[in-house]
């Protein structure tokens, strides 16, 4: 009897249905020419349920048993029935066919299944594998279609290990289900592409996978060979995603992955490689190594997780990249950090806080955020905190309940157009801020948007405009606006506690503003400025530095003052040309000690217990302490050939306002200081200051009528 003259038996359904199958043997044996001359054993059933059972096997489709077990060569084709079929040991066959026909359940128990040229195919029916024993597993020599189901149910606990392609997809109107709890391995060669087909989302396919490793043997001639592409509509895990060697290709067909509390590895080898351009959702940890590649370019990564977890991404600075990527960490309290390691994070899009703490500062790691949105939630627990350096172009946002902590490094704004940072709440401050916006044109401002603005190290703006109008602008350490027309810094009231250097070229525009020289110990100017008003007061000997020849212009108010014991001194940075100075608007001056200043403008009165330190021009010291060396001088009562006069005048003390405070103290040459321009502070330390001068005043007198009666 030949194949033909048994179909004579078949319904036409079920005729139609292994003439599919056949066509479908036929169409694999042409594209895998080694496996030709496989003989094709058909499952009969009837004696007993043990795939090693020879009365279980026929040559033809419902022939009778000719005493042959399918082997290495053959391939097991289970064409209709509803028996259970079992495996009491390893099983080696060319191929395993489940055909659409066929509704009974196929076993693995304590056996293994090795799979050769011909693949594994499950169009119905039940398949299980591995329950009895996880560790042997199935192994899939194919280099064409390794595994294919179209139909039916797997359950898997072994590892699943093919070196062809994986296709999970219903076709026509049936219902299928693939659920691997062990490991799906792709183990091709590294010059084969592996194709991995996961259709979970159409309504008629759940696949759902534990872990999912790449594993190609060397090879890889180019990341267009050796890669395992992914097709469907989404990619699911439960577990981890290894890649050992090989490009698991999410971008070619756009796939979404989905990966619930599993690592994601990439291994030390210039052949891993993980690409996608479309979302992510991730819970676990990230481990990318060095040589490894990793490029997300189009689409969010979002972090959802209920712990603590570290994102590693070794290698060169931005050779692992994101293109947008959200922290939304649920854990709460302090479980809630995502913490990254390696070699700094880059993005291409957007960076968004919702939940949890973005911790750059653990391991000390750069951030580089190209054309893109920070944005900070309005919720306590959506934090981010650094002590490294970020390069940013693009907007920030930072809402009142969420919290901003950079502690050290140097932010760099570097954008093409304005931009705007949003700065809600308090505590909100950089360390160190540069802005080197490239428009070159109008279109290169960065406002800031708060109610302070707080630098606690340097800021430099090397190109672009910052507008700070309208705030209270508090910078730590110095000032630096660069030698560039694009450069400006445009404040209103600002309190710099370090060096204030303004190049040539660069622009400082007041509004009307105060600059206050707020530091703890020696300040320096460098270049020359048009402030609106100056102030510098201080409780502690301290000295500020103007740069030689070059002039400071004051329009409106200067105020100048240190107390009795610890004056302010004005002096030039060195060399021997005095330092200029034109003030034209009103002037409190009270406790300097200046020297080698050439005031261009009216002679400028400083006789409140003020030091002519020698070498000015234009200054009048009043009753006051001169001090002189032969010849010296030049101003201000400061010739004499050497001599020394001193003569005490009132006293009056002027001391430092706290930042925030934008009206200036007046300084006058009385000892009464209106309390409605002093702070708290001021009238507490003017109180005390008081009490030193009367004391002061008590000795006076005291020594006095010493003198007088010859005492």
């Amino acid at each position: 009897m030949n194949m033909f003259s048994c179909l004579d038996g078949l319904s036409v359904l079920r005729r139609k249905a292994f003439w599919a199958a056949t066509t479908l043997t036929f169409f694999i044996s042409s594209t895998l020419a080694p496996s030709a001359f496989a003989a094709e054993l058909y499952w009969r059933g009837g004696t007993s349920t043990i795939f090693e059972r020879a009365t279980n096997w026929a040559t033809l489709p419902r022939g009778t048993a000719d005493g042959t077990i399918p082997g290495a060569s053959d391939v097991a084709i289970f064409l209709s029935s509803g028996s259970t079929v079992q495996f009491r040991s390893k099983v080696n066959v060319q191929g395993i066919m489940m055909m659409a026909g066929w509704t009974g359940s196929v076993l693995m128990g304590t056996g293994s299944l090795k799979v050769g040229a011909r693949g594994m195919r499950i169009g119905s029916g039940f398949f299980i594998g591995g329950y009895g024993n996880t560790s042997s597993g199935i192994t899939i020599s194919a280099t064409g279609s390794g595994y294919t189901q179209t139909g039916g149910i797997v359950s898997i606990a072994s590892p699943l290990s093919t070196s062809g392609s994986f296709k999970v997809q219903s076709t026509g109107t049936k219902t299928m289900r693939f659920t691997s709890t062990g490991t799906v391995v792709f183990s091709g060669s590294g010059q084969v592409q592996q194709f991995f087909t996961s259709g979970q989302g159409s309504p008629r396919v759940d696949a759902r996978y534990t872990n999912i490793a790449v594993r190609k043997v060397p090879g890889m001639a180019s990341t267009s060979n050796g890669k395992g592409t992914v097709s469907g509509s989404i990619l699911g895990l439960s577990g981890s995603l290894t890649i050992h060697r090989g490009n698991f290709d999410l971008t070619t067909n756009s796939i979404p992955m989905v990966d619930d509390n599993g690592a994601i590895t990439l291994a030390n080898d210039t052949g891993a490689i993980l690409t996608t351009n479309s979302n992510v959702t991730h819970s676990g940890t990230l481990t990318v190594n060095y040589n490894a590649r990793f490029t997300q370019s189009a689409g969010t990564w979002t972090v959802i997780d209920d712990s603590d977890t570290t994102y590693t991404l070794n290698g060169p600075t931005g050779g692992k990249r994101f293109f947008s990527l959200v922290i939304n960490n649920t854990g709460g309290g302090t479980n809630d950090d995502v913490i990254f390691a390696g070699s700094g994070v880059n993005l291409s899009g957007n960076l968004t806080v919702t939940l949890g703490n973005m911790d750059l500062q653990t391991n000390s790691q750069a951030l580089v955020v190209d054309d893109g949105t920070i944005t900070i939630a309005d919720a306590a627990q959506a934090t981010f905190e650094s002590n490294s350096n970020v390069t940013h172009s693009g907007t920030l946002t930072v809402n009142t309940a969420g919290g901003f902590t950079i502690r050290n490094g140097t932010w760099t704004v570097i954008d093409d157009s304005d931009t705007t940072y949003t700065l809600n709440g308090g505590s909100k401050h950089f360390y160190n801020l540069t802005l080197n916006n490239t428009a070159g044109t109008s279109l290169d401002d960065l406002t800031i948007s708060a109610t302070n603005f707080n630098v606690s190290g340097s800021l430099t703006i090397s190109s672009g405009k910052l507008n700070a109008t309208g705030l209270t602008t508090t910078i730590g350490s110095g000032v630096t606006i660069a030698d560039s027309t694009a450069a400006i810094f445009s404040p209103d009231t600002v309190y710099v506690g370090g060096n204030w250097t303004k190049h040539l070229l660069g622009t400082y525009t007041p509004n009307g503003g105060t600059l206050h020289l707020n530091g703890g110990g020696t300040q320096t100017l460098t270049g020359s400025t048009v402030f609106y008003n100056l102030r510098a007061i201080t409780s502690t000997a301290r000295t500020i530095q103007f740069p030689q020849s070059l002039t400071q212009t004051i329009t409106n108010s200067l105020v100048l003052a240190g107390i009795a014991d610890n004056k302010l001194t004005l002096n030039r940075t060195g060399g021997s040309t005095a330092w200029n100075i034109l003030s034209s608007g009103t002037r409190d001056l009270a406790y300097l000690t200046v020297a080698n200043s050439n005031n261009l403008g009216v002679t400028i009165s400083c006789g409140n217990n003020c030091t002519d330190g020698g070498g000015n021009t234009a200054w009048d010291f009043g009753s006051t302490t001169t001090t002189s060396s032969g010849g010296g001088g030049g101003g201000g009562g400061g010739g004499g050939g050497g001599g020394r006069r001193t003569t005490t005048g009132p006293v009056t003390p002027v001391l430092p306002v706290t930042p925030g405070t934008t009206k200036a103290a007046t300084v006058k040459p009385k000892p009464a200081l209106k309390k409605d321009k002093l702070t708290p502070k001021e009238r507490m330390e003017a109180r005390k200051a008081a009490r030193i001068a009367a004391a002061a005043a008590r000795e006076a007198r005291k020594n006095a009528r010493k003198a007088k009666w010859g005492m």
